[in-house]
């Protein structure tokens, strides 16, 4: 009975998981980056890539863009306007719409270095490469065909990252549970 029961519970705890960027990664941001991960037919089509960092006040957490799940890697430009090395960054894949909306994986923690070239206010920005998304540190959320754009600034309380658990994590340990216990 037991056996039968990890039979079901198997495609479950093998759900959305990032690969890349793997623990205590450095990032340059004079380089770009990959981000890569696995996913099962049961995680949404598409999905939002965040960078965030809950290890400072305000939080910060940037939206680099969204991008098909199916793609399993994209590639990262992120800017600062400091150079000092910063730790404690970590990716977010995230749903943004539906029922289980909410952070879907969460990689290791990675340190961001180096100053960009560019010129702008707020702590960190970047973007995906993908041609669709694409985030600076403007005032408001602008759409058009190629860009999607978001606030990032240290005193904005919209930084603060709200975390949801993860459904599938969740419901996979409640399986796992009832197959050791009962």
């Amino acid at each position: 009975m037991n056996f039968l029961s990890l039979f079901f519970v198997l495609p479950l705890t093998q759900a959305l998981r990032i690969l890349e960027p793997s623990n205590n990664a450095v990032w340059d941001v004079r380089e770009r980056h990959t981000i890569k991960w696995d996913y099962v037919n049961t995680d949404p089509k598409e999905i939002s890539i965040y960078l965030v960092n809950n290890d400072q006040y305000p939080n910060i957490r940037v939206l680099l863009g969204s991008i098909e799940t199916c793609k399993n890697q994209t590639s990262v430009q992120l800017y600062r306007k400091d150079d000092k090395p910063q730790t404690g960054y970590q990716i977010n894949l995230e749903r943004d719409q539906g029922p289980s909306k909410g952070i879907l994986a969460q990689s290791e923690r990675i340190t961001i270095k180096g100053r960009s070239k560019h010129s702008y206010e707020g702590p960190v920005s970047g973007n995906v490469e993908k041609g669709k998304a694409s985030v600076d540190d403007t005032q408001s959320t602008e759409h058009n065909d190629n860009v999607e754009s978001v606030q990032s600034n240290e005193s904005s309380s919209s930084a603060v990252n709200s975390q949801r658990p993860n459904f599938k994590f969740l419901l996979s340990l409640l399986a796992l549970y009832f197959i050791v216990f009962v």
